[in-house]
């Protein structure tokens, strides 16, 4: 509903600056008046964008793996807020990517898994894109073995 609002919001101020100006504002205008209400937003709801709420038991087990995940990249490894983003990003796609992949559980996940995964993105990174992916991937591995919700050290040996 608030989403609705704010993207009638921009459109009215769209409009707006079209009468004062006589044209259209540019791509990085639109921006900036969403940083502000992002910022309102988030001192009003305490979190801004909201979090996905889970539409399955997948989806439950892959939102507690990745809290507890973010918790462990925070408080055992102590990793700065940029670092944990890079890495919770990776995590999150990696385990949507999973999860739509048919596998029930983690420990059914096999170095192959994690190649496949690799090799869409493949095509599209740098050499160190693809080095970096592998070693976000590798950090989340680990704490999944660490964690004993893989069933084997060679899953995180693959990548």
């Amino acid at each position: 509903m608030i989403d609705v609002q704010v993207e009638q919001y921009l459109q009215h101020a769209i409009v707006l600056f079209e009468k004062q100006r006589g044209r259209r504002p540019s791509a990085r205008w639109l921006q900036v008046p969403r940083s502000g209400l992002r910022a309102l937003l988030r001192l009003a709801h305490g979190q801004w964008p909201r979090a996905i709420e889970p539409t399955c038991a997948a989806d439950v087990v892959r939102f507690a793996i990745c809290d507890e995940y973010e918790i462990w990249l925070r408080e055992e490894r102590g990793l700065a807020c940029s670092s944990v983003a890079t890495l919770m990003w990776e995590a999150r796609n990696f385990l949507a990517w999973q999860t739509g992949g048919g596998i029930d559980g983690w420990t059914g996940l096999g170095s192959s898994d994690v190649d496949r995964y690799m090799d869409l993105g493949a095509p599209k990174l740098t050499r160190c894109s693809l080095k970096d992916t592998a070693e976000r991937l590798r950090s989340l591995l680990r704490y999944l073995h660490i964690t004993s919700q893989v069933a084997s050290r060679r899953t995180c040996q693959g990548t």
